[in-house]
């Protein structure tokens, strides 16, 4: 996942603990379909922020529909604009 996102594994699992954490505090959840999870959710987030890759692509590569590829970018990329920098 790294050459696609410029994040290790556990920078990933960092990131995800944050956004859950933030979303939280907020006291807000973020839907996520169970077939992919939360961690998955922010990895298809970051493969489009980074690479801009279409999502039907992104569909593909992680077994799933253009419209969740589209919502998980969706629900991600707001919180991760919340825990950048932390």
């Amino acid at each position: 996942m790294y050459h696609i996102t410029d994040f290790d594994r556990d920078e990933i699992i960092e990131l995800t603990e944050r956004v859950e954490e933030f979303a939280a505090e907020q006291g807000k959840r973020i839907g996520h379909p169970p077939s992919l999870g939360l961690f998955t959710y922010v990895c298809v987030a970051l493969v489009y922020l980074r690479r801009n890759y279409r999502q039907v692509e992104l569909a593909e590569w992680f077994d799933t529909s253009q419209s969740t590829i589209s919502r998980a970018i969706g629900a991600v990329t707001g919180w991760l604009e919340h825990t950048e920098g932390d």
